[in-house]
């Protein structure tokens, strides 16, 4: 059984560290793109089952953009990664609006 209070802390750190780098919103779909927890098929799920546990508000908004642009289609670990993606890029740009306002 995964500890998915640890995945989704240890996800947490990362996209804070990520964004330290990044100078404007724009660069969290390309910093999403290759992130560990994206490329990464088994990463994509933990990442996925963590969020679902810890922040469901960020899982169901990833879920219903998925709907939007993917149509729902594709194999399940397509979707998964997809969904890991846009919640990663999510977070991105939600600590880089708040980097922002500072």
């Amino acid at each position: 059984m995964i500890d998915t209070k640890k995945i989704h802390s240890e996800w947490l750190d990362y996209c804070k560290l990520c964004v330290e780098d990044m100078t404007d919103r724009d660069e969290a779909h390309e910093v999403a793109a290759g992130s560990l927890y994206v490329i990464y098929y088994s990463e994509a799920w933990d990442l996925v089952c963590s969020v679902r546990d810890w922040d469901l508000d960020l899982f169901e908004a990833a879920e219903e953009e998925k709907q939007i642009y993917r149509g729902g289609t594709g194999c399940l670990t397509e979707m998964i990664a997809w969904t890991a993606f846009v919640m990663t890029r999510m977070k991105l740009e939600h600590y880089m609006d708040a980097k922002e306002e500072e």
